[in-house]
């Protein structure tokens, strides 16, 4: 109990900083393009091919809109996967946004026609264990990242991209 209240009160100090907007998410330019990724979060073990989250699950999906509450969001996507589009529920209506649709097999192309269409701005990507660590690399141009166990779903990847060509990754967790 200590340990969560401890991570909360560290991620509230977190978000006050500059005047509520995380420090990761303030551009001093334009030019710079902030990509939130994250993997859906926990599903349920029913034996189907697209489960729905458990309670957990959704508890977190809740947790990751109230972490990014103070946060200007341009838009939110995720693949087309039940799991995926109810963890970005809660964030996208928090911030009056759809839901966006994506197609993970097509996962560079449509990484390549984001960067272009919401240059400058910040958006949030919901994916898979495989996905998010592969977009990541893509994102940075280096291999920093594995696919996530299944038994991961606290990570939250912060990609910002400047206009220098200069590429950082803020890795956050994202405890309940």
């Amino acid at each position: 109990m200590k340990k969560n209240l401890f991570c909360l009160l560290y991620m509230g100090c977190f978000l006050l900083m500059a005047g509520n907007v995380p420090l990761w998410a303030q551009q001093t330019s334009p030019a710079v393009t902030t990509i939130i990724l994250l993997r859906h979060a926990e599903k349920a073990n029913n034996g189907t091919s697209d489960p729905p989250l458990t309670a957990v699950g959704t508890a977190r999906a809740r947790a990751v809109a109230g972490l990014l509450s103070n946060t200007p969001i341009d838009a939110v996507f995720s693949s087309n996967y039940l799991r995926a589009r109810s963890t970005a529920q809660p964030l996208a209506q928090q911030k009056g946004l759809e839901v966006q649709l994506y197609d993970p097999r097509k996962q560079e192309e449509w990484l390549k026609k984001l960067l272009m269409e919401y240059e400058g701005k910040t958006v949030v990507v919901v994916g898979h264990s495989n996905t998010v660590p592969f977009a990541v690399n893509l994102l940075l141009k280096e291999n920093k990242l594995q696919a996530l166990d299944e038994s991961e779903y606290e990570q939250l990847y912060v990609v910002t991209l400047s206009q220098d060509g200069s590429r950082n990754l803020l890795p956050l967790k994202l405890e309940l």
